[in-house]
């Protein structure tokens, strides 16, 4: 295996490990209870990237490029949306859709942009089909989450006026209705 190809397959372990892993931090009790603004995190992200540049610069000849600027155009965004991703989907179904995507997305821009040589289209084109395949499983496999259940609750001492809509985050449907039914007989209101 010629050196390069090695260097290749290092990087490649290594952004195996450090992409499947960056969200993780965003899940922690302290960074949750500190309620940071969504863009805090790509910021001090892109700023740690921006320190560990100097360092590759150390072995590397420094020269400029406006696809640089154009890939931190990119990078930044899709930081900031997979970490929201995260918050709405959970880790494990965000990064699985993303990552599987991004291959998708990577394999379409060498094959039909820059004209990297296939060894095998069919090959190529049934993993692709493949990895479709596996990603629609993700997605789907995501458990059931708890959904808002509005739940209107008449009670014969209150006003038309003060007759809302209950939002219940954290109950099923279920729940919801026989908090409802106990509520309308009198019993309940003060569970709610």
């Amino acid at each position: 295996m010629p050196v390069s190809s090695g260097i290749g397959w290092v990087g490649a372990i290594g952004a195996m490990i450090t992409f499947g892993s960056f969200a993780i931090f965003t899940k922690g009790d302290k960074l949750k209870a500190a309620k940071l603004d969504p863009l805090v995190i790509p910021l001090m992200s892109n700023i740690a990237t921006f320190i560990c540049v100097w360092i590759v610069l150390a072995w590397v000849p420094f020269s400029w490029t406006w696809w640089g600027v154009a890939g931190a155009g990119i990078w930044t965004p899709s930081g900031i949306l997979a970490l929201v991703s995260v918050q709405y989907l959970g880790l494990g179904v965000a990064q699985g859709l993303w990552s599987g995507l991004t291959i998708i997305v990577s394999f379409m821009w060498g094959a039909l942009f820059f004209k990297d040589p296939l060894e095998s289209v069919g090959g190529s084109v049934g993993g692709l089909v493949l990895l479709m395949v596996g990603i629609a499983g993700v997605a789907l496999c995501k458990p059931a989450e708890e959904q808002s259940t509005r739940v209107a609750i008449n009670y014969d001492s209150v006003d038309a006026e003060e007759q809302k809509p209950l939002v219940l985050p954290s109950r099923t449907a279920s729940q919801a209705a026989q908090n409802a039914q106990a509520a309308s007989k009198g019993k309940g209101r003060d569970r709610l």
